[in-house]
């Protein structure tokens, strides 16, 4: 007898794959980026904040903390804006400070302690169980790792296919819990081209992130520490900003034109204008038409995204006089500011009786 040809038999309804459904973009529902500040750290993403040991990066993540510890958005000395409107709780996940340090920059800039968690204990993105039950318990709005290397333990930094893996876990935590997780990291050294290559590690660090912020400072010697706005794949890039950090208290001093180009530069070559020249070249338009009220002056310089304490540093350095202009009776005189010329031509004559302490 004839054997019979065998036949493939057919596939089992229950082991079936699913089918790959395409979805046709029109069925999608826009949705628009929030952020924390705008546009600076995003809501449900990963962002970096990268700078040179001592550069100031754990300050600015505490001076951005404390103030949604307090329901307030961080201007950065430009009138940041945001979706915080309430008090916030701020994770703080550090190896590399002692909680004591940690408490002490938090408490420096003003923020509750209370809402303010930090964690010193062993973590790994090899287990990430850990730290989404701590972001469930606490629902914190901002999640700060300090430096992002400690929960890579075992990974090979260097290796875009290990970073991205590795990375998986805060990337999607940060998504599912709608919280901005801010990673620490250290630069490499100078000389790896474009600023976006200069964090240490793979540029798969930087792929990740939806937002990259860099620190450093003006190599002229004439700005300060600098905040620059590297990469943002949600929007626009924000303006630089300027700061200064006294007595473990970080101030914003405001708008700048430096770039990370112009910190990886050497002195005198093309480099944009710091804070500090800005507000100069402000004061100078303001007050080259003759002296103006000093009340006007500032408001103008507010809009114009210039810190007070950065004004005050810019007309010190262009040598701007403040003259109190009495109008008749004892507290209705105003202060006006006039560069130096203005008064050695003796503009200001029959405008009022003139008392030279400052308006400051």
């Amino acid at each position: 007898m004839a054997r019979q040809p065998k036949t493939k038999p057919k596939p089992s309804s229950t082991t079936t794959q699913p089918r790959v459904r395409a979805v046709p973009l029109s069925q999608v529902e826009p949705e628009e980026a929030r952020y924390l500040v705008e546009p600076y750290l995003p809501l449900g993403s990963l962002c970096l904040l990268e700078g040179d040991p001592g550069a100031g990066k754990s300050y600015v993540a505490a001076a951005i903390g404390a103030a949604l510890t307090r329901g307030k958005v961080p201007d950065l000395g430009i009138h940041a804006v945001g979706t915080v409107r309430r008090p916030r709780t701020v994770l703080y996940l550090t190896t590399e400070d002692k909680q004591s340090t940690l408490r002490a920059r938090f408490a420096g800039q003003d923020g509750d302690l209370e809402r303010v968690l930090g964690v010193s204990d062993h973590l790994s993105l090899r287990d990430p169980e850990p730290l989404r039950e701590l972001v469930e318990e606490h629902k914190p709005a901002l999640i700060v790792v300090d430096p992002i290397h400690a929960l890579l333990e075992g990974v090979n930094m260097t290796s875009a296919n290990a970073v991205r893996v590795a990375l998986t876990p805060l990337v999607k935590l940060a998504a599912e819990r709608d919280v901005c997780v801010l990673a620490i990291r250290h630069l490499a050294k100078a000389g790896r081209g474009r600023a976006i290559y200069r964090g240490l590690g793979s540029i798969d660090f930087s792929a990740a992130a939806r937002s990259v912020l860099r620190i450093g400072q003006d190599p002229s010697g004439v700005g300060g520490h600098v905040l620059v706005h590297v990469k943002n794949s949600l929007g626009p890039l924000g303006a630089s900003v300027e700061f200064e950090i006294d007595e473990r208290h970080l101030v914003w001093l405001g708008r700048s034109e430096l770039t990370a180009r112009d910190l990886d530069a050497r002195p005198q070559v093309g480099r944009g204008r710091s804070a500090v020249e800005l507000a100069e070249s402000f004061v100078e338009e303001q007050l080259q038409g003759g002296p103006r009220p000093a009340a006007e002056v500032r408001e103008a310089a507010a809009s114009a995204g210039i810190a007070e304490r950065t004004l005050e540093r810019a007309q010190k350095r262009l040598g701007v006089t403040h003259l109190r202009m009495n109008a008749g009776g004892r507290g209705q005189g105003h202060w006006v500011w006039s560069l130096p010329p203005a008064c050695e031509r003796g503009s200001l004559e029959g405008t009022g009786t003139i008392d030279r302490s400052s308006s400051f």
